[in-house]
């Protein structure tokens, strides 16, 4: 069958008999949160298949495959490829990029594609629709106080307004209930990309920085967390209907985080205050003031109503940054980087790169432009330089259409 120009007829790679557990249909399978969704799906007992724009590429991996259709495609076009699935995860989605994108098409790929998805599991599937959506979808990029589900939404930007609208059309056409969505906070892990690679690289500096006068809490989400909410909300009748945070239990500081990463590289946290009536100006001047602003705030929100389904959040955030971190330095250590750069932009550098974490319009594309310049040097006494960061794979928070 063929839709439009795109073929939506099943590039299927799998002779064996169906999984135990039914069989698990995951859009953005290829990316930062799908690759390890897939992972712990298939030891879960499930049969999957990815749904995707780059079929061959998918086929590649081994992964049985099927070709995404477009927003513009008729409902027909998505159940044809949910013939013989149980279950949806829906991942894909257009996030911000270094591009200005219309809302018009945040709406068009975010919603409306989700929606007819949704429809077609209506007719279609048995089991469970899951759809990851964001805390953008929630509230802006500080919070006064603890988000929580019960707080009226108040998205700040296009692409929240977007994904709340999907959460709405999602709700809607799935009358039975057999749905969860999933609002998880900045997403972290091995290979992660955009703004959390970019503190890795501040992390790896041999500097000390000024961090310690940045007061700001943010929860994060380890990525195999958020990949065991997915399974648990497949399986958990008790989230049926349910819309949910999902993010370790404690929040922590930015100080935190790039402590705990320096220690991963094998590093002291070599963090200092910097006082606020030379950083302040310094920020004005710079046009970095209302970036300094929200480093000031807090984006703590909590998952208990989650918890309370069963799923368990990742109680030290920090340790689990410091094995992620670990991790980079065993597979990158010997590839050493020296980063070189002016006093006036290391003084700076934080301030960019911290606020470009915060989950805004910089958080959910690629990194901010890293002002640093660096250079392959020899290998002795590496422990002293900063490390190689790995080319990342996706957005943090969830999967782009491909």
């Amino acid at each position: 069958m063929e839709v439009g120009n795109h073929m939506t007829h099943p590039a299927r790679l799998y002779d064996g008999p169906n999984h135990s557990r039914g069989v698990v249909l995951v859009t953005g399978c290829s990316g930062f949160i799908g690759s390890e969704l897939v992972g712990q799906l298939k030891s879960a007992g499930y049969r999957v298949i990815g749904a995707t724009r780059d079929v061959d590429r998918i086929g590649n991996y081994g992964l049985e495959s099927v070709r995404l259709p477009l927003q513009d495609d008729p409902v027909g076009a998505f159940q044809h490829i949910l013939q013989g699935v149980d279950h949806v995860v829906h991942l894909a989605a257009l996030h911000h990029t270094r591009h200005a994108v219309p809302a018009h098409m945040y709406h068009s790929v975010n919603c409306v594609l989700s929606a007819k998805l949704a429809k077609a599991a209506h007719q279609t599937i048995s089991g469970k629709f899951v759809f990851v959506s964001t805390i953008r979808a929630q509230c802006g990029t500080i919070h006064e106080g603890v988000a929580v589900e019960s707080d009226p939404p108040r998205p700040t930007d296009d692409y929240g307004r977007a994904k709340l609208a999907a959460e709405i059309e999602i709700a809607a056409g799935l009358p039975r209930g057999n749905y969860t969505i999933l609002r998880p906070v900045l997403v972290y892990g091995a290979g992660v990309e955009a703004n959390l690679a970019t503190l890795t690289k501040l992390a790896a500096l041999p500097v000390p920085l000024p961090l310690n006068s940045l007061p700001g809490k943010r929860s994060l989400l380890d990525r195999g967390a958020l990949c065991r909410a997915i399974i648990h909300s497949l399986n958990e009748p008790k989230t049926d209907g349910g819309t949910f945070i999902v993010s370790d239990k404690n929040p922590v500081t930015l100080s935190q985080i790039v402590a705990a990463m320096r220690r991963g590289l094998d590093r002291s946290p070599w963090l200092f205050s910097f006082p606020s009536w030379i950083l302040n100006p310094l920020a004005n001047i710079t046009g970095q003031g209302e970036r300094r602003k929200r480093l000031n705030g807090d984006l703590v929100a909590s998952s208990r109503k989650l918890q309370l389904t069963g799923w368990e959040p990742v109680l030290n955030t920090e340790r689990q940054i410091e094995e992620f971190s670990g991790e980079v330095y065993r597979r990158t250590r010997t590839k050493p980087v020296r980063y070189a750069s002016h006093s006036s932009s290391l003084i700076m550098l934080p301030a960019e790169s911290f606020a470009s974490i915060l989950p805004g319009p910089s958080s959910c594309g690629r990194a901010v432009s890293d002002p640093v310049h660096h250079t392959e040097v020899d290998k002795k006494d590496d422990r002293d330089r900063p490390l190689e960061v790995p080319a990342c794979t996706s957005h943090p928070t969830c999967d782009e259409v491909e």
